[in-house]
């Protein structure tokens, strides 16, 4: 060891031998802690994880069920108790992705047809047949829906020459997306009131960490679009977090943060409260309340409801989670999974290990104390305090050993800790994922599962002839357990029961994942540091997937789009290298050729210079792109840094269209909703393109404040419809 390492850790040893007198100190204040469930006695109950960690598949999660209400509340007090001083040392973050499943259908790339089936029209940009999802403007082929702040437009758009806004409905609270399915409009919108606020003061349903949000969900028939008639009406505590409409069941899911014992979310349907506690007079929930068999770090609530929105008979359908927090869905035709992103809590697998190790050479005081400690009722100490406690005799034994002597019980502490836990190296950041099936409404808890590293969003996870695909990043990390120093990207492939089968790991060290497509038995990942490398994967064989090829060029893209069976559209940002340093420039897009293993640049098009910016990058709503009307469209902001000034003059603010003629991009079109140079920040947001749409012939541009309409063929104006 080195003079500085044997610094390190004495003085380590001091700082936290300080530090748990402190805590300690503050412990003994804390009274009457509610638990109902005693620790179990033995050396290496300090830790709440099995030994075998996480990847040992003879030893994932099982599903669980609450009998009642009332079971959920103590079990939520056991474990607030257990974790409300172990969360003090634990690092780390939760991360969210959302995910769904995907094919090469014409539908997943936004086509779609009205009940006239002679209309052609384009549908929101999707990544599955079959799973719709919400977004801010849809069409029907002859109506308009769009969402502005508090406000639902909708317009008349086709046939064009009758074009004109026939309704605005006008909402107390921000909405947030919808949905059209023939003659019905579901509508999602957020209530955060501090009237709600006090109401939860007032009635003691405030806890910390707990959110004053209310969702609310809306469905309305509009048969007669002019007068639409609502139907079904929820407001329920919580944060909207996503949905999806499979067929004609829509589900939706509500999360609650920092769940307490005394306070479960109000659910509101039809303006009637509904109750968790089935008493006398309330009408009540009768949810199934499902949790999960592990260790938890945080509690999160999350709500799934389903409705049919043809059935006017049947109410709804729901279904609870109890889940650490920061978890993310993703859904195909048959399944919903949950995920989040675990991180190791090294403090407390240190402290399991150690009190093994030094144990039997403690005084026969401190052995003493020490089964004291654990024979305490809960009631007087938690769980967590009694592991801080016996933590503090033993960092303050070993802050009396000789500096050797505390190398030689670092090195075999270390030692101990891998042997245990033999994929410590995969479990220090970790995705945990959750299965559940859906069907005809109904969803049901099925396995779980696990692969190492995080997510980078709902293209990092795809579901496949009954396979789960998976592509994480395992970031650069500080932990002495890792022998890993730098970054790197995988691919996992799960099957049916959640277990890892086949694997790509350590691809391009040292960068991360910036897109993922999976695309049938293919999948392609880009990942980026100073070049762009284009990884083209065969997935033919579950069990032993391979890379097929590589490319490198300059830039990255953020999002990766299908164009036929052997052709892929990549939209990102250029870069350039200069004296080891990347400068990122203007927007790239950039058209590859994967039909055979190795993927090529058939041909790149760059709009813009540095600070120019595209929605289109980050929510793939606003990319629209048609094989068959040969147009890709997306909403920019570009600008002019000739004058080395980074962000540079606006040039131009709206939407650009290409074709693809002879494998080139070649710009169509370009549309402005801004009629003069605005500098007003508000005015330049609210003029600015958000998504575009086609019909027939017309194309569509939105706006907050505007709807255009232009000729498909040449982009001439045809009419605008003010949004006001």
């Amino acid at each position: 060891m080195e003079k500085n390492k044997r610094f390190s850790f004495k003085n380590i040893v001091l700082i936290i031998f300080l530090a748990i007198i402190i805590v300690s100190f503050l412990v003994l204040k804390v009274k009457d802690f509610k638990v109902s469930k005693k620790i179990d006695s033995g050396s290496n109950y300090l830790t709440q994880l099995p030994s075998s960690g996480i990847f040992d598949q003879t030893n994932k999660g099982l599903v669980k069920k609450f009998n009642s209400s009332q079971e959920l509340r103590d079990f939520i007090v056991e474990k607030q108790n257990n974790l409300e001083i172990s969360n003090y040392n634990r690092s780390g973050a939760m991360k969210q992705s959302l995910a769904v499943d995907e094919s090469i259908s014409e539908i997943a790339t936004g086509l779609g047809s009205s009940e006239d089936s002679s209309v052609d029209f384009s549908d929101t940009n999707i990544q599955v047949e079959g799973v719709d999802e919400a977004d801010i403007i849809k069409t029907d082929g002859k109506y308009i829906y769009a969402v502005v702040d508090k406000d639902l437009y909708i317009i008349e758009a086709y046939p064009v020459e009758d074009a004109k806004l026939i309704k605005k409905i006008s909402f107390e609270d921000y909405l947030t997306d919808i949905y059209v399915k023939d003659e019905k409009l579901v509508v999602f919108g957020n209530i955060s009131d501090f009237a709600i606020f006090e109401k939860m003061i007032s009635s003691s349903r405030i806890w910390p960490g707990a959110y004053n949000n209310q969702v609310f969900l809306q469905v309305f028939d509009i048969s007669e679009v002019e007068n639409p008639v609502k139907e079904k009406d929820f407001k329920i505590e919580g944060n909207y977090f996503n949905s999806r409409l499979i067929g004609d069941h829509l589900y939706f899911i509500v999360n609650n943060y920092g769940l307490s014992a005394e306070a479960f979310p109000r659910v509101f349907y039809q303006s009637e409260e509904l109750s968790f506690d089935c008493q006398e007079g309330a009408k009540c929930l009768k949810p199934d309340i499902y949790y999960f068999d592990i260790p938890y770090d945080n509690f999160n609530f999350s709500s799934i409801f389903s409705i049919d929105l043809f059935n006017l008979e049947e109410d709804f359908k729901n279904s609870h989670y109890l889940l650490p927090s920061g978890q993310n869905m993703y859904v195909s035709p048959n399944n919903i999974y949950l995920s989040y992103t675990k991180y190791l809590n090294e403090y407390e697998i240190e402290s399991e290990v150690l009190l093994d190790l030094i144990y039997s050479n403690l005084s026969e005081k401190d052995r003493q104390i020490i089964e004291e400690i654990k024979n305490v009722s809960d009631k007087i100490l938690n769980p967590a305090e009694k592991k801080y406690k016996i933590r503090n005799i033993l960092d303050i034994y070993i802050s009396l050993l000789t500096v050797p002597e505390q190398e030689s019980l670092e090195e075999e502490m270390v030692f101990a800790i891998k042997e245990r836990y033999p994929n410590l190296e995969n479990e220090i950041e970790s995705t945990i994922i959750y299965k559940l099936s859906v069907f005809n409404g109904v969803v049901e808890p099925m396995v779980e599962g696990a692969v190492p590293g995080s997510l980078l969003n709902q293209f990092s996870m795809d579901e496949y002839n009954s396979y789960f695909r998976v592509a994480t990043t395992k970031n650069v990390n500080w932990s002495k357990y890792s022998n890993s120093q730098e970054s790197s990207n995988n691919v996992y492939i799960l099957d049916g029961n959640m277990q890892i089968i086949g694997s790509l790991e350590n691809m391009a060290p040292g960068e991360r994942i910036y897109s993922v497509r999976f695309l049938g038995d293919r999948g392609y990942v880009v990942t980026f540091e100073q070049i762009d490398p284009l990884f083209s994967l065969d997935l033919s064989n579950p069990y032993s997937p391979i890379i097929s090829g590589e490319l490198k060029i300059p830039g990255f893209s953020n999002y990766l789009h299908p164009y036929g069976n052997d052709k892929l559209i990549g939209f990102g940002r250029d870069t350039e290298v200069v004296d080891d340093r990347v400068i990122t420039k203007g927007l790239k897009l950039s058209l590859f050729d994967v039909s055979q293993g190795t993927p090529i640049e058939l041909d790149s098009y760059i709009i813009g210079d540095s600070g120019s910016e595209s929605i289109a990058l980050y929510d793939h709503h606003a990319f629209l792109f048609s094989g068959n009307k040969n147009i890709l469209a997306v909403p920019v902001v570009l600008r002019d840094n000739s004058n080395n000034d980074y962000w540079g003059r606006v040039t131009f603010n709206g939407v650009i269209i290409l074709e693809i003629i002879n494998n080139k991009f070649q710009l169509k079109g370009e549309i402005t909703h801004l009629k003069e140079d605005i500098t007003d920040f508000d005015k330049f947001m609210n003029y600015s393109a958000k998504r575009s749409l086609y019909i027939e012939d017309n194309f569509y541009s939105f706006s907050n404040k505007l709807i255009k309409i232009n000729n498909l063929i040449d982009f001439s104006d045809i009419k605008s419809i003010e949004l006001k």
